[in-house]
């Protein structure tokens, strides 16, 4: 989980607990996703860095946490929740290229979008914590970027002072002048 050496054990039932926490705040929102400017593509986007406030995380956690996202050229958008230097505390993928997987209630997906939650109660041999893959019904085949976000907030208990859903940004549109 770590990157550097975890100077705490997150235990599963705090984890759990922050799962269920209501709400967890992002100040300085709503959230905006940002275009990155060299791609056409109106899914490429990114989400910087906001803080998130929790009470049921522990201080070391809850001090440096942080949601972020950007744009894969090949894997779509993906979103973070961490701990600053950490890896993981939620994801969000809008692919999956990396053949089947199965959610928690045990449905087979291919390509679909899905979040990863760490299965603290089901680690690896080495040490490091379990997956699972949750799919909200909320999420659907080919799910736009900003559909994505607003799914996982909502369904994570985020609150950024939005009163409406999350836009795609728009795109400057650029027009190629006549050369004389």
């Amino acid at each position: 989980m770590p990157m550097g050496d975890q100077p705490i054990r997150l235990y599963p039932q705090i984890y759990e607990a922050w799962l269920a926490e209501k709400p967890k705040m992002i100040p300085g929102g709503p959230l905006e996703l940002r275009p990155v400017e060299d791609l056409e593509d109106p899914n490429a986007v990114f989400l910087e860095p906001y803080s998130v406030i929790s009470s049921k995380l522990p201080k070391h956690y809850a001090e440096k946490l942080i949601i972020f996202g950007h744009h894969n050229e090949f894997k779509g958008f993906k979103i973070w929740v961490t701990p600053k230097d950490y890896d993981y505390l939620l994801m969000a993928h809008q692919t999956h290229l990396d053949g089947s997987f199965f959610d928690i209630e045990g449905r087979e997906f291919d390509n679909y979008p899905h979040f990863h939650e760490l299965d603290l109660y089901n680690c690896r041999p080495s040490g490091e914590p379990g997956t699972r893959r949750i799919v909200s019904s909320e999420l659907y085949c080919e799910i736009t970027s900003n559909d994505l976000l607003d799914v996982f907030l909502d369904y994570y208990h985020f609150e950024d002072g939005r009163t409406d859903r999350v836009r795609l940004p728009k795109r400057p549109t650029h027009r190629q002048e006549k050369i004389v």
